[in-house]
């Protein structure tokens, strides 16, 4: 019975690779996603101009969560549309900014650019 465990556990030692892969973070699970992964920084780096307040946001598109980038200034008329992206950076949906309101409920605001 001794001769059994110990081939069982030399098997499964010699089956264990260094290649396994832990599970990698996502957005929706990292404490500080604006640091620490590189998608949602990028969305950080894109905002370029802070003459109007641009916030990098989480929330809810229906029952999925959601990040975006959001011109949140109202003295300036944004216009146009938005991506919105799952918690792996994947594109999950386009919406016209009229109808955000509607569509989307923000959660928190991880990143704000303004002058």
């Amino acid at each position: 019975m001794k001769n059994i465990f110990l081939l069982f556990l030399l098997a499964s030692l010699v089956s264990c690779t260094c290649d396994d892969k832990l599970p990698t973070a996502n957005a929706c699970t990292s404490d500080d996603p604006v640091n620490e992964i590189p998608w949602v920084s990028s969305l950080k780096n894109s905002i370029d101009n802070c003459t109007c307040t641009t916030s990098v946001m989480k929330g809810k598109y229906g029952f999925q969560t959601v990040f975006f980038v959001l011109m949140n200034d109202p003295r300036c008329n944004s216009g146009g549309s938005m991506v919105l992206y799952n918690c792996a950076g994947e594109p999950v949906a386009t919406i016209d900014i009229s109808n955000f309101t509607n569509l989307v409920k923000i959660d928190s605001v991880l990143y704000s650019c303004e002058e």
